[in-house]
């Protein structure tokens, strides 16, 4: 049986609407100040560096999140400013949600799910060890780190962010500071 095109109806490709996770660890902060508050602690130079140098690299892939979530500490909040300056992302459009602050795995489907359908591609800048916990849960990538500033990119086959735990992931890269110099 054949339709209107003349290609037979016993074919049928799937299409997929893809999203896309980027995961960035906050860039290198300063243990230098005595008694300083986890959640205050600034970026180093070397942070300060490397977190526009990362957005570079994801121009350099052509990818622009369309949101930016963080966690509210300062040296996430820092490198998601910068990140989003280096690829003229609107720094205002930032989202800050406080729960991303040093959580654990589980919390970043919590943040997902509430992202706008509409958004295709979201960055996370967050905090170890949940950051690296959650990228080792999404598919059979596995790394021991994700090293300071280090992105960790997801491909998804959805297009609704509700459905992303039980949608395909497919690693696209993952790609840190320290590859580059």
């Amino acid at each position: 049986m054949r339709n209107l095109f003349g290609i037979s109806n016993y074919f049928c490709i799937a299409v997929y609407i893809m999203k896309t996770l980027i995961l960035i660890r906050h860039a290198k902060s300063d243990w230098n100040i005595a008694g300083q508050n986890d959640f205050d602690r600034p970026l180093n130079s070397r942070g300060k560096n490397d977190a526009p140098a990362m957005g570079k690299r994801l121009m350099y892939h052509k990818l622009v999140p369309q949101l930016i979530l963080s966690s509210p500490a300062i040296r996430a909040g820092t490198t998601a400013q910068l990140i989003a300056k280096s690829i003229n992302y609107p720094v205002a459009n930032i989202q800050f949600d406080k729960g991303l602050y040093l959580c654990d795995a589980g919390y970043y489907d919590t943040a997902i799910f509430g992202v706008n359908n509409k958004i295709d591609t979201l960055a996370i800048v967050s905090h170890n060890n949940g950051l690296t916990d959650y990228v080792n849960s999404l598919n059979n990538f596995r790394t021991e780190n994700v090293p300071t500033c280090g992105m960790v990119v997801f491909d998804i086959q959805t297009n609704r962010w509700e459905d992303f735990p039980s949608a395909a992931k497919q690693l696209r890269f993952f790609e840190f500071p320290k590859m580059f110099k």
